[in-house]
């Protein structure tokens, strides 16, 4: 086993032999150096995985210093001490490339608790080396629970191949993010990553998108196009919600599987492609070839690797790093500090059944974090503009007569479209659906006129 490697960096030798002292307690190999210089020649043979530094030092200072480390050795996850708290401080090194900010005076538990934090930032691989995760999205949706920590092993053993892969999942589950990372971490990481919403696109455009079209063939088509597939040639294509894809369009997509050519809409010319297909859904294939609306052989075609993404009721111990790396998140993008959240108000996140799955634990950190006028979040951050509080209960007094399946989906609907002044985009993102299906559902249930019109598109989210 790898020892944890930490390097402590402060020219108050005293201060850093003080945390040198902290974290070797703890079992972890620490060096200390007196000047951002001195261990930046020795990073050069052997970077650390976790870099504390002192913000104010003579020659070199911690925001130079942790820049510097970032460019040279992205790897390093760095930590920023300093006597000077602000929230303007705070901000600077986070945007400087500092996983976190702690200020002097800090108890030994707290530099423990961070240091051990930025160290679940590492992964190690095979060959002894320590990298961050592929993307700073992925990391969001991970976790140190048993579901998650078999799903990283498995993505790390599949990436290099070129097999076709079938991702399942709840939606906000993090499908994409996972189809991201294995794409990241293989050899096509230096082509495109073509992420394409089989729900968003008309069912009339979408062979049109998927393999381009030459001028004339169809009213509109003015120029020549190239499709997607042209697009993703050499990379990844991530084919989201798969189930939804029309009979059709399943077989033309199986015809590219097998002969790896595509041929333009109204053209005679076959061409070669090159491409690794991630697809995704959140619906039961299996069922639906029984049922004849999926392909057999297209199914077999992209289920060569299979992968489950867990739901994140399946995973709570996973939600208090998941906050933590969402407040981190909007940190950076709000330019502000939140230092944690409250322990009543984690216990909180912790009860809910999260039918959004992560997704929509990231909005509610999102909205709680706007909600927020001090440096942590409490109780009342999170329940206030949500239907957090009060969803469990409604959902009880929704089935209190018994009804069917059908009737208590539609009272749900209604329940979210309300408490959120039925925003179309925020009520789907609760639900964890695409927009298009919150318009059928409206649809069915008698929600909204005919004259309304269908979404053409769906808002892009940032987890699938």
């Amino acid at each position: 086993m790898i020892r944890a490697n930490i390097a402590v960096v402060d020219d108050d030798v005293e201060m850093g032999k003080l945390v040198k002292e902290v974290l070797t307690d703890e079992g972890y190999e620490v060096t200390q150096y007196s000047s951002a210089l001195d261990a930046l020649s020795k990073f050069k043979n052997e970077p650390p995985q976790v870099l504390i530094t002192d913000q104010n030092m003579k020659g070199v200072d911690g925001l130079m210093f942790i820049k510097k480390v970032r460019s040279d050795f992205p790897s390093v996850i760095p930590i920023m001490m300093t006597a000077f708290g602000s929230v303007e401080t705070a901000v600077t090194a986070v945007k400087a490339g500092a996983f976190h900010y702690i200020q002097k005076p800090f108890s030994n538990d707290e530099m423990v608790s961070v240091a051990r934090r930025a160290l679940r930032e590492a992964r190690v691989f095979g060959d002894g080396t320590y990298t961050r995760a592929s993307t700073e999205e992925f990391k969001s949706v991970l976790g140190l629970s048993e579901n998650m920590r078999k799903l990283q092993a498995l993505l790390e053993m599949i990436a290099p191949a070129s097999a076709n892969v079938l991702i399942s999942g709840e939606s906000g589950s993090g499908k994409e993010l996972v189809a991201r990372a294995i794409h990241d971490m293989g050899p096509r990481r230096f082509k495109k990553f073509v992420p394409v919403n089989c729900t968003a696109i008309p069912e009339n455009l979408m062979e049109s998108e998927l393999f381009g079209h030459i001028k004339g063939s169809f009213t509109g088509a003015y120029v020549d196009k190239k499709g997607l597939f042209d697009e993703a040639n050499g990379g990844t294509m991530f084919l989201d919600e798969i189930g939804d894809l029309s009979l059709p369009l399943q077989a033309k997509l199986l015809r590219v599987l097998q002969d790896k050519k595509i041929r333009s809409v109204g053209d005679s010319q076959l061409r070669d492609v090159n491409v690794r297909i991630v697809a995704a859904t959140h619906r039961n294939l299996r069922a639906m070839v029984k049922e004849g609306y999926f392909r057999e052989d297209l199914f077999y075609r992209l289920n060569v690797i299979p992968v489950t993404v867990p739901s994140l009721r399946e995973r709570k111990e996973d939600i208090p790093d998941l906050v933590d790396g969402f407040i981190r998140k909007f940190n950076l993008q709000s330019e502000r500090y939140v230092s944690g959240i409250a322990p009543a108000a984690l216990d909180l996140l912790l009860k809910h059944s999260w039918p959004g799955n992560v997704r929509e634990l990231e909005n509610v950190i999102e909205r709680a974090m706007v909600l927020t006028s001090g440096d942590v979040i409490e109780v009342a951050a999170i329940e206030g503009g949500t239907c957090f509080e009060t969803v469990a209960s409604a959902v009880e007094k929704m089935a209190d007569d018994m009804p069917t399946l059908e009737k208590l989906e539609e009272r749900y609907i209604r329940k979210v479209l309300g408490e959120v002044d039925n925003k179309k985009d925020d009520a789907a993102k609760i639900l964890g659906i695409s927009r298009r299906t919150l318009y059928r559902k409206e649809k069915t249930f008698g929600l909204i006129g005919d004259n309304d019109p269908e979404p053409l598109e769906d808002t892009d989210d940032s987890i699938h």
